[in-house]
């Protein structure tokens, strides 16, 4: 994969999770300074395995492999710490498609006194829909999603579609978008710088987006006051040990 793609694909995950990040610190303060919304590294995979209870195994020690993979270059990966603490994890990829992105897993930490709790899901959504929108596409879809957050999903979307829609600003972020900027033609440029580059164009096109008066978020008050509400801690994906017991 070219260096230069690779660099832009990076700069819109880093540009997407700080947005979303910011956006629970608006709602949020102290719980904002203490959160963190980052890539999933080693040491994520490490802090999961202390999860308990953790009937579901979604074999997240696979994302590390999966992103040293070109084929998987285009996915977003999210690891929201508190603290010290891990609290949740989620794996979203357009699976090569131009019209949606996928959010194939997502869990929250089970430690229910974590405050955290209500939070993951509009944030990690948040995150993977700025990043849809930086790639130019216009669905977000939860991939074999618990039951609960089925009924939050549509009632987010109107009840118009099970898949969770990019709001109606995605229309007017699309007809109206930022030129793409050429591909740079210095090759010997350091490859953070180039990543760098790419998060400041996206943080323009995100600033540009939430101008308008159509704009939505995910993360309120009220989104996550439902979502703490949910008992489960596992919202999308299928359990490898559930799908080898079927």
């Amino acid at each position: 994969m070219h260096h230069e793609y690779l660099a832009e694909l990076i700069g819109f995950k880093h540009a997407a999770r700080d947005q979303a990040a910011s956006e629970t610190l608006l709602l949020n303060d102290h719980l904002g300074r203490a959160l963190k919304v980052e890539e999933i590294d080693l040491q994520a995979i490490e802090a999961h395995e202390y999860w308990h209870p953790n009937p579901h195994d979604f074999a997240w020690h696979r994302i590390p492999l999966w992103k040293a993979r070109n084929a998987h270059a285009g996915a977003l990966d999210i690891a929201i710490w508190f603290e010290d603490r891990l609290a949740g994890l989620c794996w979203a990829s357009p699976q090569g498609s131009k019209e949606k992105i996928m959010v194939l897993y997502l869990q929250r930490n089970p430690d229910n006194t974590l405050p955290t709790r209500g939070y993951i899901t509009p944030l990690c959504m948040s995150a993977v829909r700025y990043y849809a929108l930086l790639l130019g596409l216009r669905w977000v879809v939860v991939k074999t999603p618990s039951p609960r957050l089925v009924s939050l999903i549509i009632s987010t979307a109107s009840g118009r579609s099970k898949a969770w829609a990019l709001p109606m600003i995605c229309q007017v972020f699309m007809l109206h978008p930022i030129k793409r900027v050429d591909v740079m033609t210095n090759q010997s440029a350091d490859f953070s710088e180039n990543v760098a580059h790419y998060k400041a164009i996206a943080e323009k096109k995100i600033a540009l987006l939430r101008e308008s008066a159509r704009f939505k978020g995910f993360i309120t008050q009220a989104t996550v006051d439902e979502f703490a509400k949910i008992e489960d801690f596992t919202y999308a994906g299928l359990s490898l040990k559930v799908s080898k017991a079927t």
